[in-house]
C-alpha cells in the first residue's frame, strides 16, 4: 500500500474528533475534507487536522473527485443517506456502528456497494485490534477446545438529557443501537450468528432501552449472554468458556490484553497488545489495504456479516418494543 489516500469525513462531533487523531498519525492517509450541516463549522473543525475542502452539503462532497474515502460519522439515522450519496458517485465508504437502523437499510446499503463496485464497511473496529484478532484465530484453531459460552457486557452512564441523541428514538438512541453492535458483533465473530434470540430491555421515558439484555443460541448448543446499557457503567468484559480452559478480555471494544486460564492447574496466560494512538488506525488501515488490493468489503468486517447483525438487532428491538419512524 504505497499511495496515499485522500479522506473526507462526514460530521463533527467526539468520535470524528477521535477517528481524525489517529488518520492524522498515518502515513499513507489524508486528512483532506469535512462535510458539516454548518460551513463554518466544517471549516473549524476541519482545519484542526489540515483539512483543505469544506462543505456543508453531502453531495457536493461526494462529486468531489479529490475524495478517495468517506467516513460516516453522523447520527445513525443518517448513516443510510450519506452512505449511499457517497457510493453512488463512486466513494469507497467506511461507516460507523451501526451501519444503519434497521436490517433493511443496512442491505440497501450492501446492495448499493456492490452494484456501484465500490468499497463499504462498518467501523467495527473492536473487530481489528491485534488482540481480536488474535483471539479469534484461537477459537478457530481450538484452543479453548469447544466453545461453550460467551458472555460480553458493554454499559455506560449516559449524562445527556432526552433531547440529545442517545435517547432521542428520531435519532434512533437506545442501547441496542449505540453499544449492541460490540457485544453482538464479539460473538458472532467468535461462533458465528445465531439461530435464536431473546431480549429483555428496560425502556426509558422516551421509549427507547436503556438496559436490554440479549440471550443468542448459536450452532452446537453454543450460548451467549449479552447486555447492553446506557444507564450505568459496567465491566465492559468479554468472557469465552470452552472444554479446554477459558479466556477474559478486559475492555473489550478496544482490547489490548487476553488472559488465558487452561483447564486444570496450569498457570494463566497474559498476552499483551500494546498500541500507540486511540486504536482507530486498525480500521482506518484495513480499509485502505482493502481499497488498494480492489476489494468491495473487507474479509474481516463482511457486509454480509454488517447486514445480519442489524436483522439480530431488528429482533431484539421487536421483542423489547423499541420502534423507529423508519422501520
Amino acid at each position: 500500500m504505497h499511495k496515499r489516500y485522500r479522506w473526507a469525513v462526514i460530521g463533527t462531533g467526539t468520535i470524528a474528533r477521535k477517528f481524525l487523531s489517529d488518520l492524522s498519525r498515518i502515513p499513507e492517509a489524508e486528512v483532506y475534507a469535512v462535510c458539516s450541516r454548518s460551513l463554518s463549522r466544517a471549516r473549524e473543525f476541519g482545519e484542526d487536522y489540515g483539512a483543505t475542502a469544506f462543505y456543508d452539503d453531502v453531495l457536493a462532497m461526494a462529486e468531489d473527485q479529490n475524495v478517495d474515502i468517506v467516513y460516516v460519522a453522523t447520527p445513525h439515522t443518517e448513516h443510510f443517506g450519506n452512505a449511499i450519496t457517497c457510493m453512488e458517485n463512486g466513494k469507497a465508504v467506511l461507516v460507523e456502528k451501526p451501519m444503519a437502523v434497521n436490517g433493511g437499510q443496512a442491505r440497501k446499503m450492501m446492495e448499493c456497494a456492490r452494484r456501484n463496485n465500490v468499497f463499504l464497511m462498518e467501523a467495527m473496529w473492536s473487530r481489528l485490534f491485534p488482540a481480536f484478532r488474535t483471539l479469534v484465530k484461537w477459537v478457530a484453531m481450538g484452543r479453548m477446545g469447544q466453545i461453550r459460552n460467551i458472555s460480553a457486557d458493554f454499559g455506560f452512564l449516559n449524562t445527556h438529557g432526552p433531547e440529545e441523541r442517545l435517547l432521542n428514538p428520531v435519532l434512533g438512541g437506545g442501547a441496542t443501537l449505540d453499544v449492541g453492535p460490540y457485544v453482538i458483533w464479539a460473538a458472532a465473530s467468535l461462533v458465528g450468528l445465531p439461530a435464536k434470540v431473546q431480549a429483555m430491555g428496560r425502556l426509558g421515558e422516551t421509549g427507547v432501552d436503556e438496559h436490554t439484555i440479549i440471550n443468542l443460541q448459536h450452532s452446537m448448543g453454543v450460548t451467549s449472554q449479552l447486555m447492553c446499557g446506557i444507564d450505568g457503567k459496567t465491566p465492559q468484559q468479554l468472557i469465552i468458556t470452552g472444554t479446554e480452559g477459558w479466556i477474559w478480555v478486559p475492555d473489550f471494544w478496544h482490547a489490548d490484553t487476553l488472559i488465558y486460564q487452561p483447564r486444570g492447574e496450569s498457570d494463566e496466560e497474559v498476552l499483551s497488545f500494546p498500541y500507540e494512538g486511540l486504536g482507530y488506525q486498525f480500521q482506518i488501515n484495513e480499509v485502505m489495504d482493502c481499497v488498494s488490493k480492489g476489494f468491495t468489503e473487507s474479509p474481516r468486517v463482511p457486509l454480509s456479516m454488517s447486514v445480519s447483525i442489524m436483522e439480530v438487532m431488528d429482533e431484539v428491538r421487536r421483542q423489547i418494543g423499541v420502534r423507529y419512524a423508519m422501520d
